[in-house]
């Protein structure tokens, strides 16, 4: 599946942190990130921030969300 092919693409590109907000879409993506460490977010500018200070702080963190959210 598509889903465990990204996943197994993060790890190579050396991802530690997966950022994800709850989507019908996005469900099953994010169940097998359960590898990296997890951040649950309420709205997409938030997982922006914390995805920014993880960066900052020597960490490589990915945001799985859906594209219809991401304007904001």
């Amino acid at each position: 599946m598509i889903e465990e092919e990204i996943i197994s693409a993060l790890k190579r590109a050396g991802v530690d942190y997966a950022l994800s907000l709850p989507c019908a879409r996005t469900k099953r993506l994010v169940s097998l990130a359960g590898t990296f460490d997890m951040v649950n977010l309420s709205r997409e500018e938030e997982g922006v921030g914390i995805g920014a200070g993880l960066w900052m702080g020597g960490k490589k963190p990915v945001m799985l969300i859906q594209s219809s959210g991401i304007g904001n």
